[in-house]
């Protein structure tokens, strides 16, 4: 079973690999992060709302990563995951 502070690292890695260029302008949100069902889930943005508070650099329609806990497989979660996840754990 993967920590979760591993788990971070291998959604930042999965993020960056999969945004190639784009890499350097975004990064998961850690604090945010939260698990359910055994996996990790790990909601993402541009790193000047992260870092500088930035709203108008929110980026709209990204999906959250899952880190499955026990492989350290990574995906991104379709829109219904995301919702049914955040509905588990009580966010609206």
């Amino acid at each position: 079973m993967l920590s979760e502070a591993e788990a971070l690292a291998l959604a930042a890695r999965y993020l960056a690999e999969e945004a190639g260029d784009e890499s350097d302008s975004i990064r998961i949100n850690p604090p945010a992060a939260f698990v359910v069902d055994g996996l990790l889930v790990v909601p993402w943005n541009s790193k000047a709302l992260l870092d500088d508070g930035d709203e108008w650099a929110q980026l709209g329609g990204n999906p959250d990563i899952a880190v499955d806990l026990a492989t350290g497989q990574c995906r991104y979660l379709d829109l219904l995951e995301s919702f049914e996840y955040r509905r588990r754990r009580g966010e609206r």
